[in-house]
């Protein structure tokens, strides 16, 4: 059963006002001005500032509509707020109803009934700060909850918001490599078609050859006196010259040069003089026969 001590108010006030706990310390400030000017934290943001992307937004809003371990997160939220709100209460009288009915009979005599509803009053001075201690650790209990659950929405949007930028990249990057494959394919196709070319050039220049090979075999076989045919014949490979040659005099080497030495120049000269001997006169010697008719045979 629980007991309650009355005492006079001021001692009650005085005691409380005492408490045996203190507040916990709180984490020490920052000073302002210490980084330079002050700008908007990104804590502060939401993350429909970060993310403006309307299809990851709807993505995100089902995510965490969905997501188990958020909803699991709001109900610890709710039970902290359920705690807090409890022993708020506590600072408040309590008051307590028993209803209570007897019912009596003496000798036969008809029962006498009896009812009573006692209420009871009680208020607890919070002397040595139990209370409050209790309110204060349900107050940090539901801020644990709630940073519990921004640790997980956090987390949830994160991972959305990630996964769907990886689609996004691998998107571009199966962009890029249709678009990259499209241009080998052309690469290719312009390759091959060049290759094609040249090879229908070469196959040209080979009957180019043979033509030229049948000029030059027709035109020996007429340098030989012969009919055209096929001439034998080696390889340009297996060709061996005199490198032992002696150059000789170079004068003699002129000379004999058949445009050098040749007879048309010589035809000239004389053609030359004798033109010149026709300036002067000519001496021409001939013969005069009698008349006598010769001799019968």
């Amino acid at each position: 059963m629980r007991k309650h001590i009355f005492m006079p108010p001021a001692l009650a006030l005085l005691l409380g006002g005492c408490g045996i706990y203190t507040s916990y310390p709180p984490t020490t400030e920052v000073p302002k001005g210490l980084f330079g000017e002050e700008a908007a934290s990104v804590a502060d943001k939401s993350w429909r500032e970060f993310f403006t992307d309307p299809q990851l937004q709807e993505l995100i809003e089902r995510g965490l509509h969905h997501n188990t371990d958020l909803q699991s997160a709001q109900w610890r939220v709710k039970e902290a707020e359920a705690t807090l709100l409890s022993a708020r209460l506590a600072y408040l009288p309590a008051f307590a109803l028993a209803p209570q009915a007897s019912a009596s009979s003496f000798a036969g005599a008809k029962a006498l009934q009896t009812y009573s509803i006692p209420l009871t009053a009680s208020w607890e001075v919070d002397l040595f700060g139990r209370i409050r201690n209790a309110k204060r650790r349900s107050k940090a209990l539901l801020e644990q909850s709630q940073d519990y659950r921004q640790a997980v929405q956090t987390q949830v949007v994160a991972g959305i918001a990630n996964a769907y930028y990886s689609l996004l990249m691998l998107d571009e990057q199966l962009e890029i490599a249709v678009q990259t494959a499209g241009s080998w394919q052309e690469t290719v196709t312009a390759t091959r078609a060049l290759m094609e070319a040249a090879c229908q050039a070469i196959h040209t220049s080979v009957l180019d050859l043979k033509e030229q090979i049948n000029t030059v075999e027709n035109s020996l076989s007429l340098l030989l006196g012969e009919v055209p045919h096929a001439i034998g014949r080696g390889r340009l490979g297996e060709q061996h010259f005199n490198h032992e040659l002696a150059a000789g005099v170079p004068m003699e080497l002129l000379a004999r040069r058949p445009d050098v030495r040749s007879a048309a120049l010589e035809a000239a000269f004389y053609t030359t003089a004798a033109a010149r001997s026709a300036f002067y006169p000519a001496v021409v010697l001939g013969a005069v026969r009698d008349g006598l008719t010769p001799p019968a045979a």
